[in-house]
């Protein structure tokens, strides 16, 4: 790779020389694509997600997000929530920050004034600087001066000792975009007027990666009940080097990927349909796919996960009764005993 074009792209982007050398892998050394790469290998975000506890006799136990744009020193998110109930903290921190989000604003805030307090922390006491370095040390897996960091603030603020424990990662734009897309609509907005102004809907940069379709014969849907606009789940199967890249920014941690459907084209020689699909800015998949297989979707999903937790909430109460019927009839087991054993002895 030329050590020329790196540096010309480290120093325009302000990245690192290896994400530098991998932008160029990504534009197949075309340099003036490339610079047009800093979505995909530039970690600038900051997610930072953690559980805490505090508290004597009266115990709490809470959560925390915080999400950042660290190279510009710019806090984009933070939540604190604070329960009596460890269970409701009960969350791995493994999760995406969506979801770690959605548990969050599920949870009764049971001590909103200590979780003021600490939200505000965030803003008043870490500048950008701090940002900045908190990213740098997630992006070389060093969580301990984070902790350590966060923890002595948390117990200033609730003037008590603090258990905290967190998990720090620096993402990319491509990354952050497919879990909180909500932070880049003013983009989006900016990179459609791009397109309409290009004529030809392309931008000189579009990736389409190698896919093939997750299968869900129970809850999925045949490509005949989806149309454009829908949304697929696939694994990119992509062996080049720009794909499994890729791939490892854009799956979830099964190792799928949802994709937007731009296109559906019925092959008439070989009787399948090609999907075209959106996975993130300028980056898609195809797909080849029978007219009778069933297809994951994110809903599909949706609906499997639903319907195997009310399976289970049956499972649960059935059990619940039929221990219920073993106790009373133990207990009468029991007092027959006793009436027996009073009247023989």
């Amino acid at each position: 790779m030329d050590s020329e074009k790196i540096q010309v792209v480290a120093d325009t982007l302000e990245i690192d020389n290896a994400s530098a050398e991998m932008a160029l892998k990504l534009a197949e050394g075309d340099l003036d694509k490339a610079l047009k790469m800093e979505q995909y290998v530039d970690k600038k975000y900051l997610v930072i997600q953690g559980k805490f506890n505090f508290g004597g006799y009266n115990k709490y136990y809470g959560l925390f997000l915080l999400i950042a744009d660290g190279k510009e020193g710019e806090i984009l998110k933070t939540e604190v929530v604070i329960s009596n109930e460890a269970e409701d903290t009960n969350i791995s921190l493994r999760v995406d920050s969506n979801v770690f989000l959605k548990t969050i604003k599920q949870i009764d805030n049971d001590n909103p004034k200590q979780a003021s307090k600490l939200r505000l922390l965030f803003t008043d006491q870490v500048k950008a600087a701090k940002l900045f370095e908190f990213l740098d040390q997630a992006k070389n897996n060093d969580i301990s001066g984070i902790t350590q960091a966060l923890k002595v603030r948390f117990e200033d603020k609730v003037e008590e000792e603090v258990e905290l424990r967190l998990r720090a990662k620096a993402k990319t734009e491509t990354q952050l975009k497919k879990i909180h897309p909500e932070f880049f609509e003013s983009d989006e907005n900016n990179e459609v007027e791009d397109e309409e102004e290009d004529g030809d809907g392309k931008l000189g940069v579009n990736i389409t990666l190698n896919c093939i379709p997750i299968v869900s014969p129970t809850f999925g849907y045949k490509i005949t009940d989806l149309d454009v606009g829908d949304e697929l789940l696939v694994k990119v199967v992509d062996q080049r080097e720009m794909g499994q890249y890729l791939n490892k920014l854009l799956s979830s941690d099964v190792g799928a990927v949802a994709g937007t459907i731009e296109g559906i084209n019925y092959k008439e020689k070989s009787e399948r349909y090609s999907v075209l699909m959106r996975l993130s800015s300028n980056v898609y998949g195809k797909i080849y796919i029978e007219p009778e297989i069933k297809l994951a979707t994110p809903k599909s999903e949706q609906e499997k996960m639903e319907r195997l937790q009310k399976a289970d909430e049956k499972k649960d109460g059935v059990f619940s009764n039929d221990l219920i019927t073993i106790m009373l009839l133990g207990g009468l087991i029991l007092v027959l005993l006793i009436i027996i054993a009073k009247l023989y002895f």
